[in-house]
This record gives structure tokens, C-alpha cells and sequence, in this order.
């Protein structure tokens, strides 16, 4: 919000957000902080900024001008503005909204897209489990050294380079560490927060929205997991989806923050077990918990990566 001037008189105040009111400017008037025996009158939408000066201007000149007695044609309008927003909510709790949602009953539909990438997941455990004894050249270590973000060849040849398998043009490894796992916990707590997670976003909104934020919100975190210097956590040995979980969790926490119409699925003693969760691992030694480092650059990218895309969905017509 922006503010736009300060008025002496709170009726002033109030006759004139009424009449930005009824030329869609939204404004609100409230006790000026440097002088409180003044109003300052704020705009909420900063693209019309310009033409609320403009009007701010022509009202100060004239405040006794007759087309400003509108209260009663704003009170008709917020009243509209009420019953719309209930309704807007009544039906964004049974379907998704229209950019970034699909259509069907949210709790019958079934996060396909959700289950496959979980299939996927446990699926290449099996094969690739760098924990279980097997020779180094079979086809699950193939795989598992495939799907990383860098080749152990590459990355020695290189002297040190995590992006040297990318620079090769091997692309995929920017995604597919998300889809390893290092134990069978490492694997079960991720698929848990991944189902739950991201079969509320598939159902709620679409399986491409789903798709989307778990491909942004997973990149973001393995490669600037990868890339961060030793020092700072960073390494490109980097395997799991919890940065991608990460990032749907903050997409779903902060949406409804800033979209109230959208559905607040996370309770808040879910935001404090993620919360607790991020920064005790933050705290801890890295090699504390039986010697395994874990990846909280990557946990704090993807938190980041998908509050911001609950930043500009929310801005989205719907």
C-alpha cells in the first residue's frame, strides 16, 4: 500500500475513500502516524496510484463538491464486495480457481500425478539403494551415479567443478537427485510430506500446477544446494525431494496469507513442526545425526522458491 496524502477531518477522510471506492480505487483512511490529529488516506492498489493522487488532489480543492456524497452507493458496493468474496470461498474449498486449478470435487479426485512421482521415487530406491551391498559397475549404480547431480568422473576431471556434468549437457541431473534417496527414513518421512503436500496442491488445483512447483521449487534447491561452498553447507552430493517439499509446504502456508479466497490447509502446528524441524537441522553439526550432513540449503531454497510462487499465483486473476 502506498500513501497519498493526510487529511485534517476523519468524515473527510471517509467521504473520499468512499468515492475512490466507487471508481475502483481500493483505499482505506487511519490515524496519520506523524500527526494524530490527522487522517492518511493509503491506496491499496499501487497501479493506480497516479489517478488516486489525481483525485486526492481535485477532492482538497474542493471537498464540499456534491459528487462526493456517494456513501451510500459505497455501501451498496461493499456489501457486493462481501457476498462475492463468501462465495468466491464457498467454491475454491470444493474446486480449484481458474488459472491455477482444475475443475472436479477437491476430496474425490485422485493426485495422480502425486502418486506416480512417489511410485517413481520408492521405485528407484529399490534399484539404486547406495546403502545395500553391491559391486560398483551393476545397474542400480549405474543409475545412481546417472541421476546425480554430478558424475564422480566429471567432477574429478574437472578438479572440483559441481556443474560439470551440466556443462556436458547432461541436464536432467538438475532435477533427478530429487527423485534418490539415501535410507529407507530418508525415503518414508519425504514420500509422506510429498503425498500429503502435494496431493492437496494436485487436488486443489491441477496436476500441472503440481507439476510445476515441485520441478521449480526441486531445481532451485538441488542446484543451489550444489553449488553453495562447502563452507556455507553446500555440496553437490545432494540427494532427496525435501527441498521440493520444502517448497509446497511454503506455497500452501503463504498463499492463503496472501489470498485469503484460498483454502488454508496448513495448521499452524504444522508450520511450527516444519519450522522447528528447518532450523534445528540448521543448528546441528553437520555428521551429528549418525553421520549423515543434511541438505538445509537445499530445505531453505526450495522454502523460499515456493513461497514466492505462492507470491505471484496469488497475484493471478482467478
Amino acid at each position: 500500500m502506498r500513501k497519498i496524502g493526510e487529511l485534517t477531518e476523519r468524515a473527510e477522510a471517509v467521504r473520499f475513500c468512499d468515492y475512490l471506492l466507487t471508481i475502483d480505487i481500493s483505499a482505506m483512511a487511519e490515524t496519520s502516524h506523524s500527526d494524530p490529529q490527522a487522517w492518511a488516506i493509503w491506496i491499496r492498489d499501487e497501479d493506480r496510484l497516479d489517478e488516486a493522487r489525481t483525485q486526492f488532489a481535485a477532492f482538497r480543492e474542493q471537498p464540499g463538491d456534491a459528487k462526493y456524497n456517494v456513501q451510500k452507493q459505497a455501501d451498496e458496493i461493499r456489501k457486493q464486495q462481501e457476498a462475492k468474496n463468501k462465495d468466491r470461498l464457498k467454491q475454491q474449498r470444493k474446486v480449484g480457481g481458474a488459472a491455477w486449478a482444475g475443475s472436479g470435487n477437491f476430496m474425490t479426485r485422485k493426485p495422480r500425478l502425486t502418486i506416480g512421482l512417489v511410485i517413481t521415487c520408492v521405485v528407484l530406491f529399490f534399484i539404486t539403494d547406495p546403502g545395500a551391498q553391491r559391486s560398483g559397475d551393476d545397474a542400480g549404480a549405474q543409475l545412481f551415479r546417472a541421476l546425480r547431480f554430478v558424475g564422480v568422473q566429471d567432477y574429478v576431471e574437472s578438479e572440483g567443478d559441481p556443474l560439470a556434468s551440466i556443462k556436458k549437457g547432461e541436464i536432467w541431473r538438475v532435477f533427478t537427485p530429487n527423485l534418490l534417496h539415501g535410507s529407507l527414513m530418508h525415503l518414508g518421512f519425504n514420500m509422506m510430506a510429498l503425498f500429503f503436500l502435494g496431493g492437496a496442491i494436485e487436488r486443489l488445483q491441477s496436476p500441472g500446477a503440481f507439476a510445476l512447483l515441485v520441478f521449480l521449487t526441486g531445481v532451485t534447491a538441488i542446484v543451489l544446494q550444489s553449488v553453495f561452498p562447502e563452507s556455507l553447507g553446500g555440496s553437490p552430493n545432494v540427494i532427496g525431494i525435501s527441498g521440493a517439499v520444502y517448497g509446497l509446504f511454503g506455497y500452501l502456508w503463504i498463499r492463503p496469507i496472501l489470498q485469503p479466497t484460498f483454502p488454508n490447509l496448513i495448521p499452524p502446528s504444522t508450520v511450527m513442526l516444519m519450522m522447528v524441524f528447518l532450523f534445528m537441522f540448521i543448528l546441528l553439526p553437520q555428521g551429528s545425526m549418525g553421520g549423515v550432513s543434511v541438505a538445509n540449503v537445499a530445505h531453505v531454497a526450495g522454502l523460499l522458491t515456493g513461497i514466492a510462487c505462492a507470491a505471484v499465483a496469488s497475484r493471478m486473476p482467478s
